[in-house]
């Protein structure tokens, strides 16, 4: 892109930064970066760099900045975050204004680790809703698609988790595959 031509041996956007460092009016200066534009690791150090998304929170989590809020993210591995996670009651609360008939909710969990923090969460809220909760295990070290046979019958919403093993670009397409062809709505973390 434009901004990142190099003029003088910088690229155009430093110009821009250095020209608008020294507006008397301006009191302070906020720059947005792709985690791939390395070139911001030229600059004095920032009063603050705010990552959105994990992808840019990854990339910019070794740098040594004063100070890094981490906004859009499942992790901000210690750092300041807006995290994309919200308590159990707050998701639930939606699922029935969005679902008013709603009575079981089902929940993939992988294989031998059911009984969580997240789900033990779920199940609890959810029995003070009146909700009966299905947790179904899938065996990650194969396709799941295979694995969800038979819950159809047994659910009337999915309930997604933050395992980011179970909703990955790897299986999310047959999650969603699989709700489609049942009619069973999925309900996401936001």
């Amino acid at each position: 892109p434009k901004p990142l031509h190099l003029i003088c041996g910088r690229p155009m956007v430093m110009h821009t930064l250095a020209a608008l460092a020294k507006v008397a009016r301006l009191d302070s200066l906020l720059l947005a970066v792709s985690p791939d534009d390395r070139y911001i690791d030229t600059l004095n150090p920032p009063a603050t760099v705010v990552a959105f998304g994990q992808r840019a929170a990854n990339a910019f989590a070794s740098a040594q900045w004063p100070s890094q809020v981490a906004c859009m993210v499942l992790e901000a591995g210690g750092k300041s975050a807006v995290l994309l996670q919200h308590p159990a009651e707050a998701r639930l609360q939606r699922l029935r204004r969005l679902l008013p008939n709603a009575a079981t909710v089902g929940v993939l969990a992988a294989e031998g680790e059911t009984d969580g923090t997240e789900i033990r969460d779920i199940q609890r809220v959810a029995g003070q809703q009146g909700l009966t909760v299905v947790v179904h295990p899938v065996d990650l070290r194969h396709p799941i698609s295979g694995q969800l046979e038979g819950l159809a019958d047994r659910i009337d919403v999915l309930m997604a988790t933050y395992d980011l093993r179970i909703y990955s670009a790897a299986h999310a397409p047959a999650v969603l595959l699989f709700s489609w062809r049942n009619r069973i709505p999925v309900i996401g973390a936001s």
